[in-house]
């Protein structure tokens, strides 16, 4: 069963409520909402502005990132970790333990090469992993400006880790930052 959470803020009032049923949070918003306009005229606030999704994109390029592990198409798609503890007959805990570990290590792995990209980054998109060879894949929009910089951290992080690929792509036109209307 799915869990609605609301989250109101007014001022410096922050509310917050879970509910089971959607009917119940949509009148708890509606009642809240009602709450507040009791209060009087909203202030009005300066930094609150219209958003434009055009302006998101605006002078950015997508660039395309896909970290791949080396060794593990040599093994039937078996990470090297978890293939080497398998040549040896082992348990089935010591082979969960093994895939365990190196799971742990790619996430390790990944968030260190993620790091840097995305302080480069106006916006990053991680997706999930499509084999047992991906490490990581991301889309991350870049003002035209940083990308001799993205590029040379790209080569950076590659050299530091030679037992991955690192793939880069584009300058792509920013289509996975563009939310449909």
């Amino acid at each position: 069963m799915a869990t609605y959470k609301l989250t109101v803020r007014s001022g410096a009032q922050v509310d917050r409520a879970s509910f089971d049923d959607l009917d119940e949070a949509i009148t708890a918003l509606e009642e809240r909402a009602k709450q507040i306009r009791s209060q009087g005229p909203l202030p009005e606030r300066s930094f609150v502005r219209q958003f434009d999704p055009g302006d998101q994109v605006a002078g950015r390029v997508e660039l395309g990132v896909r970290v791949l592990e080396l060794d593990a198409g040599q093994n039937g798609g078996a990470p090297a970790a978890v293939a080497a503890v398998t040549a040896g007959a082992p348990s089935g805990r010591e082979y969960l333990v093994a895939k365990l570990r190196h799971g742990q290590q790619a996430n390790r792995l990944a968030t260190e090469l993620h790091e840097p990209l995305a302080a480069l980054s106006a916006e990053v998109r991680v997706q999930a992993p499509r084999g047992a060879e991906d490490v990581l894949r991301g889309a991350y929009l870049v003002e035209r400006g940083v990308l001799p910089r993205f590029r040379a951290t790209v080569e950076r992080l590659q050299h530091a880790h030679p037992e991955v690929a690192i793939l880069c792509t584009g300058p792509w036109p920013p289509y996975t930052f563009v939310r449909d209307a």
